[in-house]
């Protein structure tokens, strides 16, 4: 139920952390994967990951801010592989900062990232997968879009924007057996948070919150991603599958 075998999914913001490690669990369960994101170092050693598990990659240097670049980006993927069956919403985008402070450019960088790109690259994907009547599409918010955090103004408001999204589109494509689910990490220790991580009295503080103990790895996150994205996951469609150790429970 929960094998991928010869389907086609794209992983967005896959040059690290979370989408890495779903990029390349996904290849494991037979599906291939075109990744996409900022960086082309990081995509080409992803997608040598894919290759390297026996299936079929392509890497795209893509901005999701901007449409067309993301419409292009589904487009490639369905010429050069065949077809579209996931998709994998993951690029994202944090800032800090008071909320008195924050300013217009940081607010729309936030948002232009994490709600905007999300929506047109799901808009893209569906186009394809709706006359195939068959899909699923991950969008991975945060349980920061789930309860409030402090200076964080703008990723809370995108993430809970992208929560609600999913539920819409949820809604309005399950006549056509597209399914839309998200994934809400919590604190996950990736490449562009190992500098606060690494702070040992911070991460003293932050373990105090986590009933498990421990913050997530983005290994963490690939067990929710293969079910939403296989058939195990058949009849669930507009769901938040929350991943952070039992702390937005307490």
């Amino acid at each position: 139920m929960f094998a991928l075998a010869d389907r086609v999914a794209l992983v967005t913001g896959a040059g690290n952390g979370i989408g890495r490690a779903i990029a390349i669990a996904f290849a494991r369960a037979g599906a291939h994967v075109a990744v996409a994101g900022r960086n082309p170092a990081t995509l080409d050693e992803v997608a040598q990951a894919v290759q390297a598990a026996g299936r079929r990659s392509l890497a795209l240097t893509v901005n999701v801010r901007r449409v067309p670049e993301v419409r292009g980006m589904v487009g490639r993927v369905v010429e050069t592989l065949g077809q579209l069956d996931i998709l994998v919403n993951n690029a994202g985008l944090t800032n800090r900062a008071p909320s008195t402070k924050l300013s217009e450019e940081d607010w729309d960088a936030v948002f232009e990232t994490n709600l905007k790109g999300l929506f047109f690259a799901s808009q893209e994907a569906a186009r394809h997968m709706i006359p195939r009547r068959r899909g699923s599409i991950i969008n991975v918010v945060s349980i920061w879009g789930l309860v409030g955090r402090a200076e964080r103004a703008a990723y809370s408001a995108s993430k809970g924007g992208g929560v609600q999204l999913t539920k819409t589109l949820a809604i309005e494509w399950a006549p056509h057996q597209v399914r839309v689910n998200a994934i809400a990490p919590g604190a996950t220790r990736t490449p562009t948070r190992e500098e606060v991580f690494g702070d040992p009295a911070f991460l003293q503080r932050l373990l105090a919150q986590y009933p498990m103990g421990r913050i997530a790895d983005p290994e963490d996150m690939v067990g929710a991603a293969l079910f939403l994205a296989s058939d195990a996951s058949a009849f669930v469609t507009g769901q938040t599958i929350v991943v952070d150790g039992g702390h937005t429970v307490q």
